[in-house]
């Protein structure tokens, strides 16, 4: 080798050891980059659907508009019907951003934006556990946003949505102050645990889930001889969760009776499975958008295959991480063993699995992964969230279509008018379609029937609880010729005198609304037909109507 060659090594050899350091930070900071654009691209990618068109396909979204749109509007003809009170309820988190943002821009709008706040909150959640517990940023949490589409989403669970992903934050806050005193922690978690009670209970259930799991993981891990000592002192970590719980309770004895019912119920075996599968499929979605439910079971099918990599002990492998088995198996359990109904409240057991899987994705990590395996296993996961986005944005785009007849037929609804909402008979069970009707409020100032009442602080005035149920959708027109039939399966709400709400639609409502192409109900004496387009049509009550 001549002298010449051999320049180069030396040269190497002569770097001073800070400039190597220098660029061994340079390197690292360029990682971390990469890795947070990729994170970043994949949150981007999800809420690219929502930002993209003015109206979500999302079931019970519209109801939460028209509950934001009576409290930023107290003075229209809708305070003959309603009555909105702020106040502290655990369920609030998209009336408390409306109000403290001032009600900015329309309604609508605010709540497309909540959702994409969801969007982007729910990935970064992720990221920023994933990042306390390894101590780096990491690609795979980018998965995260093949989450995003879960099945709470499409039901349009507003303040859950808005609250869930805090909670994750707040989890990882407790990660991080696991060193301090637990009476300095009690300090800090006591305000985020209200604030948490208040955006939403469920919200306020994950972390206090979490934190559990994590605390009894390090007392089963303490030494035999401190045991005791270490649950005395760690008893101030209870105080953040009993303090809210015990004003919940305090709450709820003054609140009075849930308009919506007490209905608790754990719900059957199915139930259970389905419940476990909302992550990524949902049995309400497959009529309405089945080309996306079937992409959602992709994301499965990519998980499923992923996961026999977190019980290998050598090779490529997803290692999990040691202090995230307590919390992972205090989610399990929860996502397991959560009831289906809890005192009125529906959908409980859908609220949970996709937490789980969100951090199970921050509690692991990739190990001995080559470089080929390792942009497969990322080209697979970006192919099927790119599927799924191109999917959600057809299917808003379609919902968007599907709602021009409606409005154009809100647009002959006269404020204050009261309006009974119909599907064609075998539509009612379509979903994404009950409470589309509840746009009436913003866009006509008239009264629905199917607004929600319950842990919310919208309230019916007492005069018009005939004409409304607390928790029902859109029905089939024919429940109005069949009013007969249909009272007498009911036969203990007619014992107390209450009936089902279209009963006696003649005289409490003043307009019916078809949202859909179906029977033509202008023969009947009692209506007259106010418009058509599209198959919605728009009919006056021209008899006994009050």
């Amino acid at each position: 080798m001549t002298a010449s060659a051999q320049v180069p090594t030396a040269a190497r050899a002569e770097v001073p050891a800070d400039t190597r350091l220098r660029d061994a930070g340079a390197q690292s900071r360029l990682g971390a980059a990469l890795r947070i654009l990729v994170i970043a691209l994949a949150a981007l990618a999800a809420a690219w659907p929502i930002l993209a068109h003015p109206y979500l396909p999302l079931v019970d979204l519209p109801n939460h508009i028209a509950r934001l749109y009576v409290a930023a509007n107290p003075g229209t003809e809708l305070a003959r019907y309603y009555d909105y009170v702020f106040r502290a309820v655990p369920n609030a988190a998209a009336d408390i951003l409306w109000a403290a943002l001032g009600h900015p821009a329309s309604a609508i709008f605010f709540s497309r934006m909540t959702m994409v706040l969801y969007a982007l909150n729910a990935v970064a959640a992720t990221a920023v556990l994933s990042r306390v517990i390894w101590g780096r940023w990491s690609y795979w949490s980018a998965a995260s946003g093949l989450l995003v589409y879960s099945a709470p989403f499409f039901w349009g669970f507003q303040n859950y949505l808005i609250g869930f992903p805090f909670a994750l934050h707040a989890f990882s806050l407790w990660l991080v102050t696991e060193g301090r005193r637990p009476w300095a922690r009690a300090l800090i978690f006591t305000p985020l645990a209200f604030a948490l009670l208040y955006l939403h209970l469920f919200a306020f259930a994950v972390l206090a889930v979490g934190a559990a799991g994590r605390e009894i993981q390090r007392l089963a891990e303490a030494p035999a001889g401190p045991k005791a000592r270490h649950l005395t002192s760690h008893l101030w970590l209870v105080l953040p969760f009993m303090l809210p719980l015990a004003a919940l309770v305090a709450e709820m004895t003054r609140a009075g009776p849930n308009p919506a019912g007490s209905l608790t119920t754990f719900g059957s075996l199915a139930d259970r499975f389905r419940a476990l599968l909302t992550p990524f499929w949902d049995a309400g979605l497959a009529r309405s958008a089945p080309d996306l439910n079937q992409a959602g079971l992709l994301v499965l099918a990519f998980f499923v295959t992923i996961v026999p990599f977190a019980l290998r002990k050598s090779g490529a492998r997803l290692t999990v991480a040691e202090p995230m088995r307590g919390p992972l198996l205090a989610m399990a359990a929860l996502s397991l063993l959560a009831p289906s109904w809890v005192n009125g409240v529906a959908a409980v057991d859908m609220r949970f699995p996709v937490v789980f899987c969100l951090m199970f994705v921050a509690a692991t990590r990739w190990q001995d992964v080559r470089l080929l395996a390792g942009v497969a296993i990322g080209t697979v996961a970006a192919l099927i969230l790119g599927l799924r986005v191109a999917l959600m944005d057809g299917f808003t785009a379609e919902y968007n279509q599907r709602l021009i007849p409606v409005f154009q037929m809100l647009g002959h609804v006269p404020p204050g008018a009261r309006v009974l909402p119909l599907r064609a008979p075998g539509q009612e069970g379509e979903p994404v379609f009950w409470h589309v009707q509840a746009y009436a409020v913003p866009l006509s100032h008239a009264f629905v029937p199917t607004l929600f009442q319950g842990v919310h602080a919208l309230r019916l005035r007492p005069e018009w609880r005939d004409r409304a149920h607390p928790a029902a959708h859109a029905i089939s027109s024919q429940r109005l010729f069949e009013a007969e039939r249909y009272a007498r399966t009911q036969q203990a709400a007619a014992a107390r005198g209450e009936g089902p709400f279209w009963l006696g639609w003649e005289r409490k409502f003043t307009h019916l609304l078809m949202l859909d192409a179906g029977p033509d109900l202008s023969e009947d004496p009692r209506l007259r037909l106010v418009a058509r387009s599209g198959g919605a049509a728009l009919y006056k009550v021209v008899a006994g109507s009050r």
